[in-house]
């Protein structure tokens, strides 16, 4: 009885003392947690506010601000739109949301612009070096996420900042895809990968045999039935802002998933391994269906109207050759790569942006390798990965062989080829080291090579910073249109016409005092193009003066004075203000104006 008393109380102490044990690593542990909380907090703090400066160095320009009138119009209750002729890119579900929130704290003012510029391209640095670090721990999934930021941590000012930094011109729209590429990494089955840990250099499973391999009941086991449904919704989501997701996201994840069911029925795999890939497809094709619908039923309760797509997509062959010069050069600016002749600081910045620029082909070219298992690659590159790469893959096709980049001012179409590219380098190159790089204990230390990797990174990464900081110190541009908006709100002018680059920016560097609608330059009539047809009703507004450019080609987009004489005849007044004719009449010239009819809005002729 006594023994077993001993026994009983042994057992007791000896629980107590795991107890103990366990309380201060679980301490430990959260502390730790809340420590790398506060520090990524406190990076996206820097980076946004030094992508704030630099955003300011670029101009401010209609196309951001339809998208704050826009976002205005929502605010006021108008959540579809109504009435509004929208781009052929509408971000409705993409950016648009963002800058309500902006626009609601800060009013109808040009800096809406450059805060969200900042915040979105924080947010794609951050979601890259997350999707580049993977399921690897420690020093590797550091050195993973920080491969990723150093390639985008410092865009370009001359081209770089008008792309990532300014209004949304498809750069934004990588934030919910690489967010949906997150989600699928952390929360799919995933195959182990060479180091066994759901993706190439994980810090599992170290030489561990036949790796890579997936258990068969594996995937069955770990698999999230309600992955599939999210990403269905977030792909549809995407493709009704931005087409751009149909070729970065919906197609890559559909061929990806009919690769992955074409390897397990080449290997005779048990028909349970189907069913993610299985659903990954139907969910990727489902979206597209989900799309269209969401898209006919806002057209069919009198939402906005999109302007298509140019009917021809596809370049005929004699224009190949041009489109590949083309994306080589644009690929060059969007990484920062171009050569700025007259500044030599900006050159040196180009120089340090050529390396990240090869680290970004290195790791798709790795990713194109070990895409398919083989005897010289025994195994798989991860799911993720995969999607990654065809995605970069179907992006620069569609530029190559596409008609849309018709010149560098295009190159924000493919924009999401520099986060795609600095993950793929991120997930791919460092597991390619040694593994004892990574081992951090006393008895494998890394080696000198090891020293000199990771010495020549942290100079990188100072390099790149150092960059950000000179773009950063850039004086501010103010808004073009400032001394023309100050000019007409101090006249009393309420309402007129202008070209389309001239228009909605005044109307916003007025904080909405003036309204200027645009015109086309020909006709001067009503321009279908980032517009509500309510700008353009006599019934609601009397527009009684017309902003034509002294010099139509500088700025370029205005309207020629003899045009605006020729359609509404000789102006009552004019009045020079910098490099525009403020021309005065006294008829409400909307009763002028041809195109105010709205498709299905009776009474809008």
């Amino acid at each position: 009885m006594q023994r077993a008393s001993h026994d009983s109380v042994t057992a007791t102490a000896g629980a107590a003392t795991d107890a103990d044990r366990r309380g201060p690593r679980r301490f430990a542990v959260r502390w730790s947690v809340l420590a790398w909380a506060g520090g990524l907090l406190l990076a996206a703090a820097a980076l946004f506010t030094l992508y704030l400066r630099q955003s300011l160095v670029g101009p401010f320009n209609a196309d951001g601000a339809s998208t704050m009138l826009q976002a205005q119009a929502m605010l006021h209750g108008n959540l579809l739109l109504k009435g509004w002729w929208i781009a052929d890119a509408s971000f409705y579900t993409t950016e648009l949301p963002e800058y309500m929130i902006v626009t609601a704290l800060r009013g109808l003012r040009p800096d809406v612009v450059h805060i969200c510029g900042a915040l979105t391209y924080t947010l794609t640095v951050l979601l890259a070096a997350m999707l580049a670090r993977g399921q690897a721990k420690g020093r590797e999934g550091l050195v993973r996420a920080l491969v990723a930021g150093a390639i985008m941590l410092a865009p370009s000012v001359l081209g770089g900042t008008e792309v990532f930094l300014q209004e949304p011109n498809h750069a934004g729209t990588a934030v919910p895809i690489l967010a949906l590429f997150l989600l699928l990494d952390r929360a799919s089955p995933e195959d182990p990968g060479p180091r066994g840990d759901g993706g190439p250099g994980g810090n599992g499973g170290r030489g561990a045999p036949h790796a890579g391999i997936v258990p068969p009941m594996q995937e069955g086991r770990y698999a999230r039935w309600w992955v599939p449904p999210v990403a269905c919704v977030v792909l549809a989501a995407v493709q009704i802002g931005d087409q751009l997701g149909l070729v970065a996201a919906t197609a890559p994840i559909a061929g990806v998933a009919a690769a992955r069911l074409a390897m397990l029925a080449l290997r005779r795999r048990p028909l349970r391994e189907y069913w993610y890939d299985a659903a990954l497809l139907a969910a990727a094709a489902a979206s597209y269906e989900l799309a269209n619908v969401s898209l006919r039923a806002i057209r069919k309760f009198g939402g906005y109207y999109q302007a298509p797509l140019p009917k021809q997509l596809i370049a005929p062959t004699s224009q190949v050759r041009g489109n590949l010069h083309m994306m080589l050069q644009s690929i060059q600016l969007l990484f920062g790569a171009s050569y700025q002749g007259r500044h030599p600081q900006l050159n040196l910045s180009a120089e340090l942006h050529w390396v990240g620029l090869g680290l970004a082909a290195a790791g798709l070219a790795v990713a194109v390798v070990t895409f398919f298992p083989s005897r010289t690659f025994p195994s798989r590159t991860d799911r993720v990965s995969q999607i990654l790469a065809a995605a970069t893959i179907c992006t620069l096709v569609a530029g190559v062989f596409g008609t849309l980049i018709q010149s560098l001012s295009y190159a924000h179409e493919v924009a999401i080829l520099l986060p795609l590219g600095a993950v793929l380098a991120g997930r791919m190159l460092p597991p390619l080291l040694p593994a004892r790089w990574w081992d951090t204990s006393s008895e494998q230390r890394s080696s000198r090579p090891a020293t000199v990797v990771f010495s020549l990174l942290g100079i990188w990464l100072a390099a790149g910073l150092a960059a950000l900081c000179f773009a950063a110190s850039w004086a501010p541009l103010g808004p073009p249109q400032q001394q023309l908006a100050t000019w007409l709100a101090g006249h009393h002018y309420t309402a007129g016409l202008a070209g389309y680059w001239q228009a909605n920016s005044t109307t916003v560097v007025t904080g909405g005092q003036v309204l200027v609608a645009p015109v086309t330059p020909e006709s001067l009539d009503v321009r279908h193009w980032e517009s509500s047809s309510a700008w353009y009703d006599p019934a609601q507004s009397r527009a009684d003066f017309v902003i034509a450019a002294i010099d139509p080609s500088v700025p370029p987009g205005g309207l020629s004075i003899p045009t605006v004489r020729k359609r509404f005849g000789q102006p009552t007044r004019e009045y020079t203000v910098g490099p525009y004719v403020v021309m005065v009449y006294d008829y409400n010239l909307l009763t002028r104006l041809g195109g105010r009819a709205f498709p299905g809005v009776p009474g809008t002729g």
